[in-house]
């Protein structure tokens, strides 16, 4: 039962729940134990032995049922309580369980406090881990490593196949030297390897199997848990061959020599043997190494990684399958080879060949056996209150017995012959009679220091990583015999009574279930969902200590001084294990938020890695950092790299360099200095000097591993081999059916058939992977030397561009640039591409494909010099494909000037520039439709050619021959795009007139036009083809055909004959003449000449006809060649349709030609085309390139740069291609295309081709040109990206399209993340995200019916609900009510999308059931001030559902749940970002150290883990220094042997508070956060330093004479106003007085201690040093002392062994609780409180007798020296003292108040004390004047007797009023004035009664003092 001594109903309300267990075997409810009568009546006093026992023979002779166990369990508790021997209850009694087979998974810190062992606040089953040899099902499991298993002989591990033997082999490493390779392993301490890793194994799928067929499990068996693999079993070899072979090698932490023996194989094959030690750092090595390489060989899909097949030894499958997951060659599961393990009974150990079976050190046969298990008896308790948080548990275990004063009887289950229950209760009688005393305590000095020895070498061994850091190591110790018996000393010498506390807690303190654990939201979880689980007080009950001075007169010595320090040890070491488990400002509390603290660190190398080391970009072959970037300075590798071709989103650059990772690393630790001081105790051997470089080689030395680079290189990585293969290309012979194609099965045999067609139809990769075996059977390199061989051997490549292998020797290095190039680089100089090219010339027909090369043929050396001139060259480009583009360049013309205008011919044919009228196009207008026409007036003068010569219609009216003609011109506008900046292109509507000049234009244009230049007279030259004359005239060059007759044979007649009436060429029709007079028709000017005209059947002779005759011509001769003047450029040329034809007909032409010379010189114009060069000098590749155009393809100059400007980002509305739709592939890019009525409209204005849209409504357009630019179009040029969101069907409900171009032809869509093409855009888009950086709002999605995807405006969000899709509760929030699938619902941040409601007003409406959903139709556009307007309530750590009211009860944020990421314009900058190199053709591998990503983080999880260690070192030492310090101490003074202790240096040493490393440049706190702490800061220690702060035990100084027979029994008499207290002290030991030690110069006391003196010491390597810069030292003060009202400075004071004078030259500043100042050096410092003229005082400022001590040690020594035989410490004990009422009593002296008084009429003074905040209310003056009923201003003694029995019930004599009055009563008038009152108050509160009045005792109140002792806390 439990210890409450206050209440026998304690056992009442759980006397069934507690005890039915003896009930359990009888199945029918007959009783278990009869007797015949009733038992013996108990006694009505003292329950003794003697009743007890005859109470047991009369059941036993009574009853013929009684067994023999029942007798045992009489036999078993008469041994508990008449001898104090519980041992035996342990094994008969059900409600006493042994601890060491019992484990409690709700135990925690929330143990009453005094409790007799010390659980580790932070463990949740301090009991399963409290012998290191507990075997539980989890011990192997991730959470629940057996601390003393985390020794390993191994630091890294691996298992493979093993061709020899067809078995996986496991592989080690063990020594940890430079350089060490895997060795195969054979033997571990004398057991075979593969049988202990089959056994871990097998157990693992036997205990699976155990489970029976659950998905859950077998789900988790479809792949190795990542704790369980063979090398984890080899990591945790101490427990897998226990379990194997039976016992546990030893390690380290057993002997420091402690080693096995490891029989290792050879490469040859022959064994042999070598020793090692298991050790914690090879565990930590071991663990890290084994996840990443298990990992790794999964993703290689090694065979020894398959899940196996286990059998059992007789054959029987124990698992196989099963197997859920595909192995990673994508073979499929039920194929695949798998290794087969067969599951052994045991493994084993062998020595010499024979079986020798180990003895485990330290084993739990051994340790049970030195373990008095009695001591440690856990008694079931009816009701147990955590001290922490309040929480009631009425069944729970508690260490009882130890910390009770005696054992209680409970008997039950006892029945006579009727069935009628007999001795039901025996625990009647008198409160405090009950208990019969346990055992005493055996605590013994010698066992204690031993014990303690090996619990600080522990701690050293923790702190140097020579252990875990895990507090389980120690409570071996805490249960030993020897802490067991001294913590049961302190136990017993402690009396503890439960007290109400007032608590602030958020845990739940109701019984599951209860109504009201269900209205709590701290206990109830679906409340919490949306209600504040916030703090509240809860009033518990909690044990507070008092000393018992009975017990410490028997245990301790009888030395006064040494008495003084047992107590306050004692007190020390209660106060230590309370503070331990406080979880806010206690060693839990530090510990949990550290913890938190480093938790940021996690992502570090993930960030670092992302952006230094990069993702594969399968798309570019590079690996691509993940940091946007803008400038150099972004990044760590120090270049912001190119944009990628078409993008203007640059990302930083890739890097290996060691420096580059350091930069990046200490930049993430930025926050953490110490994390930054880790870093480079790791990388730079301690060095915190260290500059960035020396750690990045330290990274490069840790985390680099050799490997190959390149574009194959990852073929030859000797880290993972990887298997060989390749991807093999599929063909296949196509036709029609019948055809027979399929019968050939060769290219060429496919090729010779026509009817047939070789196809590429896809690609395989097949490699060496065996499935039949599981194993690969050819690796692209076998080890790190072969790897590297093949590596740097692999076939040659140009270095221009390393992934292209269709480059020779030749055509690499070839000259070009004197054979250098500008290359862009992506991680140094490994992985470089090409960016220059040398300026091009090159004739206008580039044979592109083999299309082309068909239409054209191809280029010749001759054909090119034929049409280039003899420097010309053909150049094929380099290509993988079957044909590679050619072009026909001249290397000479390096500029625009040499390479258009050659020879200065465009000036001399008078090319100029072109201007023209324009306007603005809207964004969906037609320039030819919208646009109002120009109608132009013409007229003519017709005829004779002297016709001509007539201007004016009179003139051309005289001659009959000539007629004039009128008529209007209809201008319209076409689109025409410009270049309104540089490669800035945008359309305009162009009025259908051009000028020759800026003027002309201007005097021309129309109203509301305006004048631009359309296109320059080099981009008009340099398209111009054609063979031409100057000095040809006019009339000649018309009348050609006459003028050259002899010349046929040069410019031949042939042509063909176009018929405008079928729209065809007549091929019958194949001579001029008859072509053009062929369906003609002869028409006259003047209908009076019809007849005339009518007749005329040749076109010639109509319009030679003087009858005023006109010729309709029909069909037209387009002649191959013919001979036209230009008018605008005032010239004869010859055009031929030979001059587009093939190139050999070009080069025809052009030698045609040039050999041509009637009427005049003739020259030959080529179309040429000028490239203009990119970076192909040094100086242009490294002076930088605009960021605007990181490509630099626009060329800009530094001038245009600047100029230039783009947004930051890309997420404007615009449009963009539709690559979801698959008939988009095959769309052109772009389109120059005519707005035509109908085909003859489409053809006869525009040339164009009428063409089908292919959409379901057979739409036509008229398409001029496809993958064009709006340069070349002079009509409408249409682009995805060029066009705006609403012309593709952004912005409208039916995504409707502005034309069927966009929608059918180019397949546009629109997109929210297109360029933003203006400053304004870009500004008022931005991002608005959530917490994960996604999308606030899904803003589309894809649409199954029309195929495409389609964004949208507006989303119907409704809130997220309990119910699932029927409509029915479910215990969690979430979408499942409003749809299944993502087709019908998303989550977002906001809420559910709904997207099957596509209007608002059934989003608004919208119900679940009867219920209104509150959906809401938001928009998915956001702004700067719309982002921020949802808000939810953030925890620190996620936002829960509170609304703002109960986000604000829990102290939470009601913040905005989205953030907005605003675009920016940027102004173009010139930057270098590229080299100059040598153009090289070598292998494109390399071998380098290259840092390994995984590595890094192993490298930032040791940094973590390091920093963690310490927080656990610090941890555990907070926990346990104060309570080995305390325990020791007392062990000294009390404990057996204590002869043995060599008492000076244990009583006077100090605990350690602080032993830790400080580092340079690290701003580092050690010690309690809201404590006694050292804040070092970063600029303190040179490099590193060791800091130590202890604390001292502080006892007051005794009263002289204490001890002694005639020291006084009370303190002196003092005057009571020497003695003023402020606050509200309950606890005597910390009184003013036992602190008051502080002197001055003169030895007057002048000040008080306000807390534990402190000692701090630096050192560095071992030497004494000092802090470079001031360190901030904070010492915590005891609130629980009382501070005298004389004391007002706060301070510090220096200490000289028992002496403490003020440190006047240390300044403090006061910090909550804690006294801060500043050191420099080693120091030792005391907080106190001092007086304002301490220096000049001449007598003590205050009283320094602690008298409360001195009496305690008093009372102590008396007793001994009476139960020694000395009659003057008996007669100090005489009738009628306080000591011996108390004796009589409980032997208890309490802490509250000073025991002065015990006579009768101070009895209930002590019995009901008040606190010192009471003790002012009798100071006050209007509680005076209540009991001054005569109103004189005076107290009588009526008076004064009056208030002391209301008051206090205190009843006073005659004789005692006057032994009051003559002391205070100072005038002698028989009264007490106010301020006499007061003084006599305060005295008689403070002190007592007088001593003579000791005598004057009521001997009827011993009994009462006997009832009520009162207990406080010390």
């Amino acid at each position: 039962d439990d210890h409450d001594d206050d209440d026998d109903d304690d056992h009442d309300d759980d006397d069934d729940d507690d005890h039915d267990d003896d009930d359990d075997d009888d199945d029918d409810g007959a009783p278990v134990c009869f007797i015949e009568s009733g038992c013996p009546e108990p006694p009505t006093d003292a329950l003794d032995c003697a009743w007890l026992r005859g109470t047991m023979t009369c059941i036993e002779a009574s009853s013929a049922s009684c067994s023999e166990s029942d007798t045992a369990i009489f036999d078993a508790w008469d041994k508990c309580l008449c001898e104090g021997e519980c041992g035996e209850v342990i094994d008969t009694v059900d409600s006493v369980v042994d601890p060491l087979d019992w484990k409690d998974p709700h135990l925690s810190s929330e143990l009453h406090t005094g409790s007799s062992m010390s659980i580790p606040g932070y463990r949740t089953d301090a009991f399963g881990k409290f012998f290191r040899f507990d075997m539980s099902d989890l011990q192997d499991s991730q959470w629940n490593k057996n601390p003393w298993d985390m020794f390993s002989p191994f630091s890294d591990m691996k298992y493979e196949w093993d061709e020899t033997s067809s078995s996986c082999k496991p592989y080690v490493k063990y020594s940890q030297e430079a350089g060490e390779e895997f060795v195969e392993l054979v033997e571990i301490d004398g057991v075979n390897a593969d049988c202990a890793i089959s056994y871990g194994v097998a157990e693992k799928y036997e205990y699976m199997a155990n489970k029976g067929d659950n998905d859950h499990h077998h789900y988790w068996l479809e792949d190795w848990d990542h704790e369980t693999t063979p090398l984890t079993l080899l990591r945790d070899t101490r427990s897998i061959l226990r379990k194997s072979s039976g016992a546990a090698p030893p390690t380290e932490y057993d002997s420091d020599t402690a080693e096995i023996t490891l029989t290792l194989k050879a490469s040859d094959g022959t064994e042999y043997t070598s020793t090692t030690q298991l050790t914690y750092k090879k565990y930590m090595a071991a663990t890290s190494n084994a996840e990443a390489r298990w990992r790794k060989s999964r993703e290689l899909g090694g065979k020894c990684t398959q899940v196996p097949i286990v059998n059992k030894e007789d054959g029987s499958v124990l698992y196989d399958g099963p197997y859920q997951q595909s192995p990673p060659n994508w073979a499929d599961w039920t194929t695949v080879a798998r290794p087969t393990i067969i599951s052994p009974e045991s493994c084993p150990r062998m020595e010499g060949g024979q079986a020798t079976p180990r003895v485990e050190l330290n084993s739990r046969d051994s340790a049970l056996a030195s373990i008095d298990k009695k001591k440690f008896i856990n008694a079931r308790v009816v009701r147990k209150t955590s001290a922490i948080d309040g929480k009631e548990e009425k069944q729970g275990f508690v260490e009882g017995l130890a910390q009770m004063k005696g054992c209680k009887l409970y008997v039950d289950g006892i029945f006579n012959a009727q069935g009628e229950q007999l001795c039901q209760n025996l625990n009647f009688g008198l409160n405090g009679q009950k208990e019969i005393p346990i055992k005493e305590p055996d605590c013994d000095y010698p066992e204690l220091k031993n014990t303690a020895a090996l619990m600080t070498a522990t701690l050293e061994k923790m702190k140097t990583g020579e252990a875990p850091n895990d507090a389980g190591l120690l409570l071996p110790y805490i249960g030993s015999d020897s802490w067991g018996s001294c913590s049961f000393l302190i136990d017993q010498a402690l009396t503890f009574l439960e007290v109400p506390k007032n608590i602030k807690t958020m845990a739940c303190n109701h019984d599951w279930d209860t109504s009201e654990w269900n209205a709590d939201p701290c206990c109830n979880w679906m409340l919490s969902e949306t209600q504040c689980c916030a703090p509240r007080d809860v009033t518990v009950m909690v044990p507070e200590a008092s000393v018992d001075t009975e017990r410490l007169s028997e245990y301790c010595a009888s030395d006064v001084q040494q008495l003084s320090v047992a107590i306050y040890a004692a007190k020390s070491f209660v106060k230590g294990k309370k503070d331990a488990v406080d979880p806010t400002y206690g060693c839990v509390g530090d510990r949990t938020s550290d913890l938190q603290k480093y938790e940021v660190l996690q992502d570090a190398a993930k960030t670092c890695a992302d952006e230094l080391y990069g993702t594969y970009d399968h798309s570019t072959n590079q690996h691509k950092s993940s940091k946007v970037c803008t400038k150099d300075t972004d990044c760590h590798s120090g270049t912001c790299a190119a944009a990628a071709s078409g993008e203007t989103i640059r990302y930083c650059q890739t890097s290996m360099i060691g420096e580059h990772s350091a930069k990046c690393l200490m930049k993430e630790f930025l926050t953490i200095p110490l994390a930054q001081a880790k870093l480079k105790e790791i990388t730079a051997n301690g060095n915190l000097r260290a500059s960035m470089e020396d750690v990045g080689d330290g990274i490069l030395s840790i985390a680099g591993r050799e490997m190959c680079t390149g574009p194959d290189g990852w073929n030859y990585d000797p880290n993972w081999l990887n298997c060989k293969g390749e991807w093999v290309e599929n063909y296949e012979c196509s036709g029609s059916e019948g055809d027979g194609c399929d019968a050939h099965t060769t290219q060429t045999d496919c090729d010779g058939d026509s009817n047939c067609n070789w196809q590429h139809v896809g690609s395989d990769w097949v490699d060496q992977w065996n499935d039949a075996t599981g194993v690969c059977d050819e690796y692209w390199c076998n080890d790190k030397e072969d790897c590297k061989t093949k590596c740097l051997s692999t076939d040659a490549v140009c270095n221009t561009d390393p992934w292209n292998d269709n480059f020779d020797a030749d055509s690499c290095v070839n000259g070009e640039l004197n054979d250098k190039f500008c290359a862009m680089c992506w991680s140094g100089d490994n992985d470089c591409h090409e960016v220059s090219q040398a300026p091009k010339c090159y004739h206008d027909r580039r044979i592109w494909d083999q299309w082309h090369a068909t239409e054209f043929g191809e280029w010749t050396d001759t054909l090119c010099t034929d049409l280039m001139g003899a420097d010309a060259v053909v150049e094929t480009e380099t290509c993988d494909s079957d044909f590679c583009p050619q072009s026909c360049q001249l290397p000479t013309a390096t500029s625009a000037a040499l390479c258009i205008n050659a020879g200065g011919i465009c000036d001399s044919i008078g090319y100029t520039d072109i201007y023209g009228c324009f306007v603005e196009k809207s964004r969906n207008g037609d320039c030819w439709s919208d646009i109002d026409y120009v109608e132009v007036e013409h007229a003519e003068c017709h005829g004779s050619t002297t016709c001509e010569g007539f201007s004016t219609e009179t003139d051309c009216d005289g001659d009959d021959s000539c007629w004039w003609d009128t008529w209007t011109e209809q201008r319209h506008y076409h689109e025409h795009w410009l270049e309104v900046t540089r490669h800035n292109w945008q359309p305009f509507c162009k009025y259908d007139t051009n000028f020759e000049s800026l003027a002309e234009a201007e005097a021309g244009c129309p109203a509301g036009t305006t004048p631009q230049l359309s296109e320059t007279k080099t981009n008009r030259c340099q398209h111009d083809q054609m063979c031409f004359s100057s000095d040809i005239a006019k009339a000649d060059c018309e009348d050609w055909d006459n003028m050259s007759s002899a010349t046929d044979d040069h410019f031949s007649a042939t042509g063909d004959c176009w018929c405008q009436d079928t729209g065809e060429i007549n091929t019958g029709l194949t001579a001029e003449s008859t072509c053009v007079d062929y369906g003609g028709t002869c028409n006259a000017h003047d209908s009076a000449n019809d007849g005339d005209c009518a007749g005329i059947t040749s076109r010639d002779s109509c319009n030679d006809s003087d009858k005023g005759c006109w010729f309709d011509q029909k069909c037209h001769w387009n002649r191959a060649t013919h001979v036209n003047w230009d008018s605008d450029m005032n010239l004869c040329r010859v055009n031929s349709q030979s001059m587009w034809g093939t190139l050999a007909e070009q080069a025809a032409f052009a030698s045609e030609c040039n050999s041509f010379s009637e009427g005049g010189t003739w020259a030959l114009k080529m179309a040429k085309q000028f490239e203009e060069g990119r970076f192909y000098t040094e100086e242009l590749c490294t002076a930088g390139v605009c960021d605007q155009d990181p490509g630099g393809w626009m060329g800009l100059t530094d001038e245009e740069c600047v100029n230039t400007e783009s947004c930051s980002d890309w997420n404007c509305n615009g449009c963009e291609r539709d690559w979801d739709n698959v008939n988009s592939h095959s769309a052109p890019d772009s389109i120059c295309w005519a707005a035509a009525a109908n085909q003859t409209h489409c053809t006869d204005k525009y040339s164009g081709t009428w063409t089908s849209t292919n959409n379901d409504d057979g739409d036509m357009y008229c398409l001029i040109e496809e993958h064009t630019s709006p340069e070349r179009c002079s009509y409408i040029y249409s682009e995805c990206s060029k066009m705006d969101y609403e012309q593709c069907g952004g912005g409208s409900a039916n995504g409707e399209f502005d034309n069927v171009i966009t929608k059918d032809v180019l397949y546009c869509r629109p997109t929210k993340w297109a360029e933003c093409k203006s400053e304004e855009d870009c500004v008022a888009q931005g991002f608005c995200q959530n917490e994960w950086g996604g999308n606030a709002l899904p803003d589309g999605w894809w649409n199954q019916d029309t195929q495409r995807h389609e964004y949208k405006d507006f989303v119907c969000v409704a809130p997220e609900i309990n119910l699932d899709s029927a409509g029915n509760d479910q215990d969690w929030f979430s979408c499942d009510a409003y749809g299944s699938g993502w087709e019908e619902v998303e989550w977002s941040e906001l809420g559910c999308v709904i997207k099957t409601i596509t209007d608002e007003s059934a989003c608004t409406t919208l119900t679940l059931g009867d219920t209104p959903a509150n959906a809401v139709w938001r928009p998915t556009q956001f702004d700067a001030d719309n982002c921020y307007e949802p808000k939810k309530c953030y925890n620190g750590n996620w936002y829960n559902r509170y609304n703002q009211e109960e986000c604000a009860k829990c102290g939470d944020q009601f913040k905005p749940l989205l953030k907005w990421s605003g675009n920016k314009w940027m102004q173009g900058e010139m930057r270098s970002m590229y080299k100059w190199k040598d153009r090289e053709f070598t292998s494109p591998n390399s071998w380098v150290t290259e840092i390994d990503r995984w590595m890094v983080e192993d490298l930032v999880n040791e940094v973590i883990n390091r920093l963690n260690e310490e927080v656990e070192t610090n941890f555990v030492s907070c926990m346990y220094n104060p309570l080995i310090n305390s325990i020791e101490k007392i062990a000294c003074v009390c404990g057996n042997n204590r002869d043995q202790c060599d008492q000076d240096a244990v009583i006077n040493a100090p605990t350690s508070l602080v032993d830790t490393k400080s580092y340079r440049d690290a701003k580092q706190r050690a010690g309690k956060k809201l404590g006694t702490r050292l804040e070092v800061s970063e600029k303190s220690v040179n490099n590193t330093a060791d800091v130590k702060v202890t604390k001292g035990l502080y006892v007051p100084p005794l009263r002289e004479g204490t001890g002694t027979a005639d020291a006084s029994r009370r303190p002196p008499n003092r005057d009571a106003g020497e003695r003023k207290l402020n606050g509200d002290s309950e606890n005597s030991l910390n009184s003013a007085e036992c602190m008051t030690v502080v002197t001055n110069a003169d030895n007057w006391l002048v000040g008080q201690l306000v807390g534990d003196c402190i000692s701090l010491s630096i050192a560095e390597d071992g030497a004494d040093t000092e802090f470079l810069t001031p360190s901030l030292l904070c010492i915590d003060t005891n609130t629980q002392i009382e501070r005298s009202e004389v004391f007002t400075i706060s301070g510090l004071a220096n200490k000289e062994g028992d002496v403490y004078t003020i440190a006047d030259d240390m300044q403090i500043i006061e910090s909550g609780t804690q006294f801060c100042f500043n050191v420099t050096k080693s120091v030792t410092a005391c907080p106190i409180i001092y007086a304002s003229e301490h220096a000049t005082a001449t007598e003590d400022l205050a009283s320094g007798e602690c008298g409360l001590i001195s009496d305690i040690v008093q009372e102590i020594a008396m007793k001994q020296g009476c139960k020694m035989g000395d009659t003057k410490s008996c007669g100090w004990l005489q009738a009628g003292s306080l000591s011996q009422a108390a004796a009589i009593g409980t032997g208890i002296i309490v802490l509250l108040v000073i025991v002065g008084c015990c006579c009768s009429s101070c009895i209930g003074a002590w019995l009901h004390p008040k606190s010192r905040a009471v003790m002012q209310k009798h100071l006050n003056k209007a509680f005076f004047s209540e009991f001054d009923k005569d109103g004189d201003g005076m107290l009588d003694k009526d008076e004064i007797k009056v208030m002391l029995e209301k008051e206090f019930g205190e009843k006073f004599s005659v004789k005692q009023l006057d032994a009051l009055f003559s002391k205070f009563d100072k005038d002698g008038n028989g009264q007490l004035d106010f301020e006499e009152y007061k003084v006599m108050m305060r005295h008689h509160k403070v002190h007592g009664h007088p001593p003579e009045l000791q005598n004057d005792i009521d001997p009827s109140s011993i009994e009462l003092l006997s009832l009520k002792p009162k207990e406080s806390s010390i």
